[in-house]
C-alpha cells in the first residue's frame, strides 16, 4: 500500500513539475543572456543543468551566474503560486564549473599582476604602533562561494619594520614572530589596511558586473 501511494504522489507531482514548467514553458528550452553571457539551459527529466556560453571571452563568476538564474526561477515561482525553496536546488547546477567557481581572462589576469607586481611595501597601524613590511610579489589567487569572493595575494616578506606611535624606535622582526602575536586587536586593523593595499584590484573585479553583484557579494582579502 505505502509503494501504490508513493507512486500516485510522484504522478501527481509530475503532473505539473515546476522544473519542467519553467524549462519548458517559461525558458521555451532557449538560453538565458546576462551581460555578454549565453546560458544554455538543459533538463533530464529532473534538474536543470546550464552550459556557459562565453564569446567575448568576458570574466565571471559563477555565484553571480547562478544568483541571476534563482531570480528567474523566483519571478517564475512567483508567476505560478510554486514552491521556491522546494525546487530552486534542482535548476541551479552548471557543467564543467572550476574548483575556484570563477573564470578570470588573461587580460584581467595581466591587469592584476601588473598592479601587485608595483605593490612594493605593506604598511598598517595599531593603536600603539607602526608597522611597514617590505615586499616582493609571487603570485594571487581567487575563490568565489556564494556572496564570498575571496582574494589572495601571495608576496615574499623581506622585512618586518616595527615602530611606535610616533614612528621612532625602529625595531625589525621576524615573520614568524609577528604573526605569532598576532591578536585581535591587531588583526582588525591589519585586515582594514587590505582594502586600501589591494583598492586597484577590486576596481578590476567590482567594475565587472558578470564578477561581482553589488547588492550581495563581499569581499574576503588576504596577505600572505
Amino acid at each position: 500500500m505505502k509503494e501504490l501511494i508513493r507512486k500516485v504522489l510522484k504522478e501527481e507531482e509530475n503532473k505539473f513539475n515546476p522544473v519542467r514548467f519553467f524549462y519548458e514553458q517559461y525558458l521555451n528550452q532557449q538560453p538565458l543572456y546576462f551581460e555578454d553571457l549565453m546560458l544554455h539551459p538543459t533538463y533530464d527529466g529532473t534538474k536543470i543543468m546550464w552550459n556557459v556560453e562565453n564569446p567575448n571571452d568576458r570574466s565571471f563568476n559563477y555565484g553571480v551566474l547562478d544568483g541571476f538564474i534563482g531570480d528567474e526561477f523566483r519571478t517564475f515561482c512567483a508567476m505560478i503560486n510554486g514552491d521556491y525553496q522546494k525546487y530552486n536546488r534542482l535548476v541551479r547546477g552548471f557543467y564543467d564549473k572550476p574548483r575556484d567557481n570563477c573564470y578570470l581572462n588573461e587580460g584581467d589576469t595581466s591587469k592584476i599582476n601588473q598592479i601587485l607586481k608595483n605593490k612594493k611595501e605593506y604598511r598598517f597601524e595599531t593603536d600603539s604602533n607602526m608597522f611597514f613590511i617590505d615586499l616582493d610579489y609571487k603570485s594571487f589567487e581567487i575563490t568565489t562561494y556564494s556572496d564570498e569572493i575571496s582574494f589572495y595575494g601571495y608576496f615574499n616578506f623581506n622585512k618586518i619594520y616595527k615602530y611606535d606611535s610616533h614612528g621612532n624606535n625602529e625595531e625589525i622582526i621576524p615573520r614568524r614572530e609577528f604573526f605569532d602575536n598576532f591578536d585581535e586587536d591587531i588583526i582588525d586593523d591589519w585586515n582594514e589596511g587590505l582594502y586600501s593595499f589591494f583598492d586597484e584590484v577590486l576596481l578590476v573585479l567590482i567594475s565587472n558586473t558578470a564578477f561581482f553583484d553589488n547588492d550581495y557579494d563581499y569581499f574576503n582579502l588576504n596577505l600572505e
